[in-house]
């Protein structure tokens, strides 16, 4: 069931590194080891005894060295802190935060008149590190709730007595007191009943890290199983797949080897119509150069036939000037036809007559 839980710190190197953890103001600079700290929340923590740090520290070595210069002997190991860590009942923790931070005051106020405020040396309360946790319990994750951290000197008649504070009675009376004031102010149980074990706060986060571990654990092998049922899979796909490619593989080669046979037809008809192609361009040559012969014929008979031309026009020229001369003779004999006897006078004039023929 709900109630304090009492821790004895005996050195005082362990006594200010808990009070150095606890501290509102090195809690917001500070890198802490504990993964379950938010400092976006660190500002809601409470300061029960206003006081710093290092003023709990000079008041801590202040009244451990008031109680031990009342006893003869101190043992080594002798307890000079006793630790109460009060976590907010349930009702309260579901409760506004203003309600919650009464309840702490409230809370306080039962402790410093219940272990005196002189032996008080540390008061705070812890808003920051609410998180998961596995209740062994109830074998389940619950959430943690806001903690009230007192730690005080177990002083008795001006001495250490660490025993004598921890009895079953003295822890008992504490967990009334605080029962009741919260009945009475906030009509609500602090002690629910339920369970009967007081575990301390480093046990619960040693097992809620195994159950953490635990669950991380079953989580790594099903995702084993599954990695290995999609490694199955998978393998299965690969074979799957590794078939299908070498059917494609053959299919290709397939397809290649058509195409070289079709590409060597082809080249083979290329080669033909090259060798045609180089025929022709043969026969081109041979053509261009009886035409070129036959071009230089034509030319030498063109100039033969005007020459022949020329010849003609030069025989027509000649034979009109021979025209016209024997016009001229024609008009002389007709002139001296008188004096031509007739024979000779007929023979001539057959003979201009087979002329102008």
């Amino acid at each position: 069931m709900s109630s304090v839980n009492w821790q004895k710190l005996k050195g005082a190197s362990e006594v200010k590194a808990k009070m150095r953890h606890n501290d509102k103001d090195l809690r917001k600079v500070g890198n802490h080891s504990n993964p379950h700290i938010d400092k976006s929340k660190t500002h809601l923590n409470l300061s029960l005894d206003k006081l710093n740090y290092s003023e709990r520290c000079k008041r801590y070595d202040k009244r451990v060295k008031e109680c031990k210069a009342n006893m003869k002997r101190v043992r080594s190991d002798a307890v000079t802190c006793i630790g109460l860590n009060i976590k907010l009942p349930g009702a309260i923790a579901e409760s506004p935060y203003e309600i919650q931070k009464a309840w702490c005051e409230d809370c306080y106020r039962i402790v410093k008149e219940f272990v005196g405020e002189e032996n008080i040396v540390s008061a705070t309360a812890d808003f920051d590190e609410i998180h998961k946790f596995y209740n062994p319990d109830t074998n389940q994750f619950e959430t943690s709730r806001a903690e009230i951290d007192v730690k005080f000197v177990p002083a008795i008649d001006e001495k250490l007595n660490a025993k004598a504070w921890q009895t079953k009675g003295t822890m008992g009376a504490l967990n009334r007191k605080i029962e009741d004031m919260t009945q009475k102010l906030y009509a609500c149980c602090f002690m629910t009943g339920k369970g009967g074990k007081n575990v301390p706060t480093e046990v619960l986060k040693t097992q809620s890290a195994k159950a953490e571990a635990q669950l991380m654990l079953d989580a790594v092998n099903a995702l084993k199983d599954d990695l290995e049922a999609d490694r199955e899979a998978f393998e299965e796909q690969k074979s799957k797949w590794a078939q299908e490619r070498e059917n494609e593989l053959k299919m290709q080669n397939t397809q290649a080897e058509a195409i070289k046979e079709e590409r060597r037809k082809l080249d083979s008809e290329r080669a033909k119509f090259a060798q045609e192609c180089k025929n022709l361009v043969a026969k081109i040559k041979d053509v261009t150069k009886e035409r070129k012969k036959l071009d230089a014929e034509k030319e030498e008979f063109k100039a033969e036939c005007e020459k022949l031309e020329a010849e003609k026009n030069a025989i027509k020229k000649k034979s009109l000037e021979l025209d016209r001369r024997l016009q001229a003779v024609g008009l002389t004999e007709q002139v001296m036809g008188g004096r031509i006897r007739g024979p000779e006078k007929v023979r001539r004039g057959e003979e201009s007559v087979s002329w102008n023929r």
